[in-house]
This record gives C-alpha cells, sequence and structure tokens, in this order.
C-alpha cells in the first residue's frame, strides 16, 4: 500500500511537474512533488504500523482470555506480551532464506510467561506448564508444520530456554509464538543467555552496541515495536 501511494503521489506530480517545467519552475515543483510522496509514504506507513499493532493486541488479549477461561495452569501467574519485528530484522530474514514476507513466521510475535521469578529454569510445575500452555496455544491457534522448537530440553549453548511455535493468528497471517518461566525469561533478557551478550560472545559484533534486550535470547526474534505490558491470568 505504501509503494502503490508513493508511486501515485510521484506519477501524479511528474506529469506536474513537466508542464511547469516550461515556463522555468521545474526544479521547485519536484521539490514539492517530492516532499509530498514522503509525507504521503510516512503517513500510510504510521496507519499501518498502528493497524499491524492493533491487530497484535487482539491476538495477545484473545489468547490471555481463553488460558484465563480454560484455566490452563490454575495458580501460576501468566503474563503475555507482543512485538512486531522491525522492519531491517524482517528484510534481512528475508534475504537470508529467500522467502517472501508472508513466510516470514515471526514478523509478530506473542511471548508467554509463566511463574515468578527465581533461580533458572524455574520450579518443576512452572516448566511443566510451558508445555501445557504451549498445547493451548496449539489448540487455540494452527500451528504451522516444522516451526517448533524446544530448547527447554535442549537448551542452546548461551543457555537460552524457551519454547517457540508458529501459528496462523486469527486473521490468516503468521504468528511466532514462545513460551517460557520467568526464571527461562529473566536469563534471556539479563542474564548470561541474553541475546545481545550471546551476539558479542560468538561473533563479534553487535548493531548498535547497547544491550539488545528487546530481543531476548530467541531465535531470530529481532527487535520491533510491542504491543503493550503482558497482564497476570
Amino acid at each position: 500500500v505504501a509503494a502503490r501511494t508513493a508511486t501515485a503521489a510521484t506519477s501524479g506530480g511528474t506529469s506536474g511537474t513537466a508542464g511547469t517545467a516550461g515556463t522555468g519552475a521545474g526544479g521547485g515543483a519536484v521539490s514539492a512533488t517530492s516532499a509530498t510522496a514522503t509525507a504521503a509514504l510516512g503517513a500510510v506507513e504510521a496507519v499501518s504500523l498502528e493497524a499491524s499493532l492493533e491487530a497484535l493486541r487482539s491476538c495477545q488479549d484473545a489468547t490471555l482470555r481463553s488460558l484465563q477461561l480454560d484455566s490452563v495452569v490454575p495458580g501460576l501467574r501468566v503474563d503475555i506480551t507482543g512485538r512486531l519485528k522491525s522492519a531491517y530484522s524482517t528484510h534481512l530474514k528475508m534475504r537470508r532464506k529467500n522467502i517472501s514476507f508472508g513466510q516470514v513466521c515471526d514478523a509478530r510475535a506473542l511471548r508467554v510467561v509463566v511463574g515468578e521469578p527465581g533461580p533458572t529454569p524455574g520450579t518443576a510445575d512452572e516448566v511443566k506448564a510451558c508445555f501445557v500452555l504451549l498445547q493451548a496455544v496449539h489448540k487455540l491457534y494452527r500451528p504451522v508444520p516444522g516451526e517448533y522448537d524446544d530448547y527447554i530440553t535442549k537448551p542452546k549453548r548461551s543457555g537460552y530456554q524457551s519454547l517457540h511455535t508458529a501459528v496462523v493468528g486469527p486473521d490468516g497471517a503468521l504468528m511466532e509464538v514462545q513460551v517460557r518461566t520467568r526464571a527461562m525469561h529473566d536469563a534471556a533478557e539479563f542474564g548470561n543467555a541474553a541475546h545481545w551478550l550471546y551476539k558479542d560472545a560468538f561473533t563479534g559484533s553487535s548493531s548498535s552496541g547497547k544491550p539488545k534486550t528487546s530481543g531476548g535470547g530467541g531465535k531470530e526474534s529481532g527487535g520491533g515495536a510491542g504491543a503493550g505490558a503482558g497482564a497476570g491470568a
């Protein structure tokens, strides 16, 4: 939509500029057209981002309500947050895997965190609850074949632990869901399994030189816009 809008704005300006150029004022018209196209593109992108965030918030709320109504893990706190992958990270993944945007499973994601802060990996009940919650998510949304990773049973070499799955959201678009205990989450965000520490340690590089806590230690979770704080169940 943004591309079409920008093209339309530019095309319209070009025809107008051609007529003005004959009068010697072409340079000013081109500049004005460029500014109009840029403003139009920015407005469309802002609307698109807000629409995407709103759709993600709807998925977040629907998932939380379902888990609460079904009393999936009674007695345990459940928090759900959402995030949109940054455009740059999405572009890199599309290029690296040679896939289209619609095939990027983690362009948007929900993170389900269960339990309370404590030593990793969390209590036995919290760890068990992760698998129960995963099953509940698969009942709520259709899972994508081949997109399930169990980093709880087999942690990454950084120590990162979580369950990752990809599902088809209620709007038909793909969505990643991560399920972990609070202890695993804290380790992924701030401990030895933090993504930015892992990246620095094994590749010697960082995109910003600062702690990248928004992505955690997850499977290419990437930075991006968040859909707000989670709510306890």
